[in-house]
């Protein structure tokens, strides 16, 4: 229990630096990027810049636990090797699975930091991060409350336009219902002019509107005009435009799901939400992979040049994860590779590659 203690304090103890390393280097590259183009622009606040970067804080965690559980693994299993703690490990008869396990626990951990922080946290700050950017520093309005551009909108038997949305009185300005045939031919068409949202029966009020019945394509058979004319109840609603303004990574699944249905509902293209659904449930697993990826460092000569080439080995494995799972997500969104696939083919690549190594690791 002291040996697991002891290994386990030392992961976190480099795996804490090289967090608080990367989030220096991504709010310094930053920063440097922006105070030439919005910051100085905008003349925004030390204030708002500090709110900024404290908010983008929890998805760089994010992004960066793998690598840093990676170093963390690296550092660990060079240290005591040097020490020859690993020697005396192995001459008390440790097997190498006894070694991994303050790996593993340790990994394990931070893997499920990663999703409390995806679940919890980010969506959150992303939010605060939006509002930030957009009020704070860049002093406009937040935009981010409805979708202006969609305004065609499929249904069962035909479509509904609307030429314009006021968000504040949840009123629809210009509004067309357009019923189709069978054959596909017009077979009625609603005018409404202007038609409010009512609460209670979840449907559209329009107190009057001017109804068309066609007969033949082109062939009006009948006019009327009706009062208090409401579509289908829950076939349009204030919800349908709403426009998310974050980024998928940004959203948690609780959120992502059901933004998937409704968009998918709505004829929207949702590959994109699908994919990252699926990243958001197989990239934390990579961070306990890779604190596993030290352990060969246990059973490796001392010499300095046997040493550097596994470092470099292990860092350009790293590397390539991140390399694969970004062009793999890429042909994911663009349907080249299944949501499923693009998700999941980089870390399964990773797992494979450790597995490779334990079998390795095992005859020694």
């Amino acid at each position: 229990m002291i040996l697991f203690s002891y290994i386990l304090r030392a992961f976190f103890k480099y795996a804490l630096g090289s967090l608080l390393l990367g989030l220096f280097m991504f709010i310094l590259f930053d920063f440097i990027h922006k105070s030439t183009g919005v910051f100085a622009i905008q003349h925004a606040s030390a204030g708002s810049i500090g709110k900024y970067y404290f908010y983008q804080t929890p998805l760089q965690l994010v992004q960066l636990l793998p690598l840093a559980s990676l170093i963390a693994s690296l550092l660990v299993m060079i240290t005591m090797q040097r020490s020859n703690e690993i020697t005396i490990m192995r001459s008390s008869g440790m097997n190498i699975f006894a070694i991994a396990l303050p790996l593993v626990a340790a990994g394990t951990l931070l893997t499920l930091l990663a999703y409390g922080l995806n679940e919890l946290v980010v969506p959150r700050a992303a939010l605060r991060v939006q509002h930030i950017s957009q009020v704070e520093i860049e002093k406009g309005r937040r935009n981010s409350e409805f979708d202006h551009k969609n305004h065609w909108w499929a249904m069962e038997d035909g479509f509904y336009y609307f030429e314009g949305y006021n968000q504040a009185d949840q009123s629809l300005h210009g509004f067309r219902q357009i019923l189709m045939g069978e054959d596909f031919t017009l077979h009625s068409l609603v005018l409404g002019d202007e038609g409010t949202f009512d609460e209670a029966s979840k449907t559209w009020i329009f107190p009057s509107v001017r109804k068309f019945t066609f007969a033949t394509p082109g062939t009006v058979s009948d006019s009327q005009t009706l009062r208090a004319w409401s579509p289908p109840a829950g076939s349009i609603e204030p919800i349908n435009f709403q426009r998310e303004l974050r980024l998928p990574e940004e959203l948690s699944l609780a959120e992502l799901s059901p933004l998937i249905v409704r968009n998918a509902k709505l004829g929207r293209d949702v590959l994109e939400l699908k994919v990252a659904w699926q990243v958001k449930i197989a990239y934390p697993l990579a961070i306990v992979l890779c604190s596993l990826m030290g352990l060969s460092f246990g059973f490796r000569s001392e010499r300095n040049h046997e040493t550097l080439r596994s470092i470099v080995v292990a860092m350009s494995v790293g590397i390539s994860y991140w390399f694969l799972l970004s062009a793999f997500r890429s042909l994911g969104n663009f349907a080249s590779l299944p949501p499923l696939v693009a998700g999941w083919l980089a870390t399964v690549l990773l797992a494979l590659y450790v597995g490779k190594q334990l079998v390795t690791l095992h005859r020694y």
